[in-house]
């Protein structure tokens, strides 16, 4: 639970690895579900294989896992600007983000892997939505 590994204890160090565990099987299962819709929708195969990979990055990883699995610091502002921080970073470093981020004109124009990404998300909150061809419907 805390923000940086090196000033953490053993205890922490120990706590933190269960935290990344549980990150790591969302992002699995979140890749796994951008992978399957995407091949639905024809979604270039590349695009989808390396989804959401600069999440895997420290300074990416260590605050998505404080922010969603890291306990009861939901209002820290450390933790929360750190996962800002970490958020930017990602949308820069990911071209399914450019539809918001590097969109001059802000009309949002979704391609195959942006619809893939909102349905796997979609799909972790409520595993019981439909394929992603009727959920798109």
């Amino acid at each position: 639970m805390k923000y940086f590994e090196k000033i953490a204890g053993l205890s922490d160090w120990i706590h933190n690895r269960g935290e990344d565990w549980d990150q790591l099987k969302y992002l699995a299962e979140h890749k796994y579900n951008v992978y399957k819709a995407g091949k639905q929708l024809d979604a270039p195969t590349w695009d989808i294989v390396k989804h959401d990979w600069s999440k895997f990055k420290p300074s990416i990883w260590v605050p998505y896992r404080e922010k969603f699995f890291g306990g009861n610091e939901e209002n820290d502002p450390m933790i929360h600007k750190a996962f800002r921080n970490a958020v930017t970073e990602h949308a820069r470093l990911e071209r399914h983000h450019d539809y918001k981020y590097n969109n001059p004109t802000g009309e949002i124009m979704p391609n195959a892997e942006n619809l893939a990404d909102w349905y796997a998300v979609s799909k972790s909150k409520n595993s019981n939505i439909p394929n992603i061809k009727t959920w798109l419907k």
